[in-house]
């Protein structure tokens, strides 16, 4: 007996079933790669860098991958890699989109990562300034002044011998420039209330490390370096410019030997005999810091 192969009706006629898959036109299970993945390694940078690019295939892929990055809106090659592991690296500046497209090879497909974007921090400058959180004066011999508000530096009277003084402004200086990438600039507001001489005088500027007032004169940091500003007035309030003091350039952030002021001439010429408004007086010290920060 014979049969008739099978036939399928097509809704008009009945026509001859096609023949079943071979192996040959179709592989087996789990031997094509049709998924690619891109990693890129780091996520974010500050400013320009070099990115790592690194690329999977699902299943057990042996082609090439093409690496590539955005220009506009065109799709330009930074290298092809022809083997596991698939790795690339680029250079940029400024925030960049990135994939990775595996070519395929014998039966395996060709597949396209998904994109992955490197977001890029741009260096930006702020100023802050603060208010004196304490000032305090001391004698020759260290011992603390209590008489006054006002803060001394120089030399009056036997009784007090060559005075100097400090100003603290706390820990937030630190906090806050903690991710300062430089600081351009470092300024001091004194009020001068009197100066020995009616032409005026010379404040000698040091930095401290303190964050409070020492009950007893603790000394100044690099005592061979500081800023000298003179007054042609007897009185009179202005800023000073300090960025020259050795280290105030990068000292006043976190870790940095640069937290307060000390005011000591060194010397007990008349030049440098005077007073200034002190921690909660009409125009007492402050500090404003120009810095920049990737943000």
């Amino acid at each position: 007996m014979s049969y008739s192969p099978l036939r399928t009706w097509d809704g008009t006629r009945w026509r001859p079933s096609p023949p079943p898959p071979s192996a040959s036109t179709n592989p087996a299970a789990g031997s094509n790669s049709t998924a690619t993945t891109l990693a890129v390694s780091p996520v974010s940078l500050s400013g320009s860098g070099t990115v790592t690019l690194t690329a999977t295939v699902s299943g057990t892929p042996t082609g090439s991958v093409v690496f590539e990055y955005l220009s506009g809106t065109t799709w330009r090659e930074i290298s092809t890699d022809t083997g596991s592991p698939w790795t690339a690296t680029k250079m940029i500046n400024g925030a960049t989109s990135f994939r990775a497209r595996y070519l395929g090879n014998g039966t395996d497909q060709p597949s396209t990562s998904a994109t992955k974007t490197v977001s890029t921090k741009t260096l930006q400058t702020f100023t802050k300034t603060y208010a004196a959180t304490g000032t305090g004066s001391y004698s020759e011999s260290g011992t603390k002044r209590t008489d006054s508000d006002h803060i001394f530096q120089g030399l009056v009277s036997s009784v007090w011998d060559e005075q100097r003084s400090v100003i603290v402004f706390g820990t937030q200086i630190q906090s806050d420039l903690a991710d300062a990438h430089d600081i351009t600039k470092v300024e001091l507001f004194l009020n001068a209330l009197h100066w020995g001489q009616n032409s005026g005088g010379t404040v000698c500027i040091r930095t401290i490390n303190n964050t409070v007032v020492p009950s007893t004169w603790a000394g100044a940091n690099d005592i061979s370096t500081y800023d000298a500003t003179s007054w042609s007035t007897k009185t009179g309030a202005k800023w000073c410019d300090i960025s020259s003091i050795k280290g105030a350039a990068s000292d006043w952030k976190a870790g940095g030997t640069k937290k307060g002021i000390a005011l000591w001439a060194f010397s007990g010429l008349a030049e440098y005999y005077g007073y200034f408004a002190g921690n909660g007086e009409t125009n007492e010290p402050q500090l404003r810091i120009t810095y920049r920060k990737y943000v």
